[in-house]
């Protein structure tokens, strides 16, 4: 009996706040300013630069100045894959790179006797100067840069 009474109780406060809301009028919520879009400054140009990857390996071996790293891998070759994401992080000074899929130019794997993946050679002038076979992140990076000093000195 007391939960029917208080059941009453509710709808009939209920039906009372009902029929005074429909009396009442509503006012719209008064209106923001929109906020201001941040100003966005144009980035600095970047001194120009030559570009450290290059595409074509006929491209990269007619450079007269520089030095140029040939890599020569496959997409298949655990080795090569990491060595492709070595040298996108590392920044190997004065040195231009040129990643070459033996798969799809096997007359330059012939052409620089490649026999193991991945294979990086260091030219210059369009010579061979170096040459390093498999890839370790510690041996490489000492190679590269012994290589590449040891070009700059002479």
């Amino acid at each position: 009996m007391k939960y029917l009474i208080l059941l009453a109780v509710v709808i009939l406060l209920g039906t009372a706040i009902l029929v005074k809301l429909e009396g009442a009028e509503l006012k719209p919520a008064p209106e923001r300013p929109a906020p201001k879009a941040p100003e966005v400054q144009p980035a600095p140009k970047a001194p120009e630069q030559r570009p450290r990857f290059v595409e074509k390996y006929e491209d990269a071996i007619a450079r007269k100045e520089g030095k140029v790293l040939v890599v020569f891998g496959a997409e298949w070759c655990h080795y090569c894959v990491s060595l492709k994401e070595y040298l996108k992080t590392s920044d190997p000074e004065g040195c231009v790179i040129c990643i070459v899929d033996i798969d799809s130019r096997k007359d330059l794997k012939s052409m620089h006797s490649v026999r193991t993946l991945p294979t990086s050679i260091l030219f210059e002038g369009g010579k061979e100067v170096s040459r390093k076979v498999g890839f370790s992140k510690a041996e490489y990076g000492a190679w590269l840069n012994r290589s590449l000093k040891e070009r700059s000195a002479k």
